[in-house]
């Protein structure tokens, strides 16, 4: 949803799949997972500051989709 910028999850529906298929030992670990690979694409393009280590320990920091309440909210 952040590469495309978009909530809409028909639009990501593809991508949303692809990433299901990725096998992780449970919900925190992907969480932890999906939440790096944003916190390097915000640091990276400028919109954050700090390390990805940084990012990831903030209990602040949450994606869009995750803020408003989740996927179909």
């Amino acid at each position: 949803m952040l590469l495309m910028g978009t909530d809409d999850e028909i639009a990501v529906s593809g991508c949303i799949e692809r990433e299901g298929r990725t096998g992780f030992s449970d919900a925190c670990a992907a969480n932890t997972h999906f939440k790096r690979r944003m916190c390097e694409r915000l640091i990276h393009s400028g919109g954050r500051v700090g390390t990805p280590e940084q990012c990831v320990r903030d209990p602040k920091f949450k994606g869009r989709t995750v803020e408003a309440g989740g996927v179909g909210s």
